[in-house]
């Protein structure tokens, strides 16, 4: 589910933090154990390059909600539409 389906849903959905949950690891156990088809891409190369030993770490998201980090609150008051109704009348 991507952030525009959720918040296109039709239904209410429960309130919190979703996401943020990482794996931290170093550049070449990623490329060796975990997606080696990255060592050929332009990024990874450029961090290869730029460690050689690939003992720099990084941090690997499972899905583009962990990476993004989703917070949902419950109804948002609409206090800014009080305050600007009441400035109004003063």
């Amino acid at each position: 589910m991507t952030l525009f389906y959720f918040m296109a849903a039709d239904r209410e959905l429960q309130t919190g933090s979703f996401g943020l949950k990482k794996t931290v690891m170093t550049v070449m156990h990623y490329v060796t154990h975990v997606n080696p088809a990255a060592k050929n891409r332009p990024p990874m190369q450029f961090l290869l390059e730029k460690y050689p030993e690939g003992e720099e770490l990084m941090e690997v998201y499972k899905t583009e909600e962990d990476a993004a980090g989703l917070y949902i609150t419950g109804p948002i008051p609409n206090t800014w539409l009080l305050q600007r109704e009441n400035s109004i009348s003063s």
